[in-house]
């Protein structure tokens, strides 16, 4: 089921292009990077997600909420507050205002710690 699920629903160029847009935000503004290991495990899962019935966005949401803005948790917040404010900004840019709601939650989250 997995191999059948890679082959027939593999993450759009569309995805991975935006992807690399927050991965670009992301390595400019906190020099934390996607890296190779991370985008292994997006080609991986999104098929997955998709052939059990999810949306391919949702799949984004839950691997960058929680594979890549946990690193965020280590640098200190009341410094970036602004460049969290403009992750948000960048995520409803490349996806849209209703899309990645896990990764806002997150986000605002952080925020309401400074």
């Amino acid at each position: 089921l997995f191999e059948d699920a890679k082959a027939k629903y593999s993450i759009s160029e569309e995805a991975l292009s935006k992807l690399a847009a927050i991965d670009k935000y992301m390595v400019q503004n906190f020099k934390i990077s996607f890296g190779n290991r991370i985008m292994k495990q997006f080609r991986l899962f999104v098929p997955c997600y998709i052939g059990c019935g999810g949306e391919e966005y949702d799949a984004l949401d839950h691997l960058i909420t929680r594979k890549i803005l946990h690193k965020l948790e280590a640098l200190n917040i009341s410094f970036i507050k602004n460049e969290l404010k403009g992750l948000i900004v960048e995520i409803n840019k490349q996806f849209g205002k209703d899309a990645f709601s896990d990764a806002k939650e997150y986000i605002n989250d952080l925020l309401k710690q400074v």
